[in-house]
């Protein structure tokens, strides 16, 4: 949905979708942004409502169309409903046709990420059988865990995709996670507990996406050039010591 490569591995999944939110949306433009963010946000919810229809085992959700009776009709004219479809039942059976409205394009657009086969659910549909989908979902690692994400920038936010919608909706939030992951594990955990996510995001997150990598951590130091040696000059430029990398780092920042 987001116009990322599908062979990310899922290792590396969330930094790519962050880098390509982080491109999308550094335009500044309001229209070009809202144009991007709104599919994203849709699918989201989508997937949500869909999924209420289903039966959940594990990491997959079965959903199943029939028209065998009222509640499976019912179940059946929602989903399709939400998936930019439009079923109808004749004298020559039933057919299951993509919607032209604007809105249903993009709910097209859901199905299409989820793999659901039109032509296979008319075929279906058409002799009486059952057709089922399955929405199948897995983890992403983070580099820093999802609730610390939460509880500093989406509390109080209902979000249906989680963190994966919350980049898309709160500013700076998906440029400052790309940043993150160009760090390894003790600089990006001394940069939380010195600087802070939000802090980050709010002065400014481009600056620290950039200069990310050079922000390092071994043997319990910053790494700076000149080594424990100039660390008296490093103390006079940003206040803190190398030998401490959270306050360092905030004072680089």
């Amino acid at each position: 949905m987001a116009g990322i490569a599908g062979n990310s591995p899922r290792e590396r999944f969330f930094a790519d979708y962050c880098r390509t939110i982080r491109r999308s949306t550094g335009s500044g433009d309001k229209r070009l942004i809202d144009a991007f963010v709104a599919p994203i946000r849709e699918h989201f919810r989508t997937v949500t409502e869909l999924e209420e229809l289903g039966t959940r085992k594990g990491h997959t959700v079965t959903i199943v169309l029939s028209l065998a009776d009222t509640a499976s009709r019912r179940r059946t004219k929602r989903a399709a409903s939400l998936l930019g479809w439009e079923v109808q039942a004749g004298k020559k059976g039933v057919t299951v046709a993509a919607g032209v409205k604007q809105t249903q394009a993009r709910r097209q657009d859901t199905a299409s990420a989820l793999g659901v086969d039109e032509a296979s659910a008319q075929e279906a549909l058409g002799r009486g059988k059952p057709y089922a989908i399955e929405i199948r979902d897995e983890w992403a690692p983070l580099v820093v865990d999802e609730a610390v994400w939460r509880k500093t920038f989406y509390a109080a936010a209902d979000y249906p995709g989680g963190m994966a919608e919350a980049v898309v909706a709160e500013p700076g939030m998906a440029t400052v996670y790309a940043g993150m992951a160009r760090m390894d594990g003790a600089a990006a955990k001394a940069v939380v507990s010195g600087i802070g996510l939000k802090k980050l995001a709010e002065k400014n997150p481009e600056l620290f996406y950039q200069a990310a990598e050079a922000l390092a951590v071994a043997g319990g130091r910053a790494l700076a050039p000149g080594g424990p040696q100039a660390d008296a000059v490093w103390r006079e430029l940003s206040g803190a010591d190398p030998s401490d990398p959270a306050r360092f780092f905030c004072g680089a920042i």
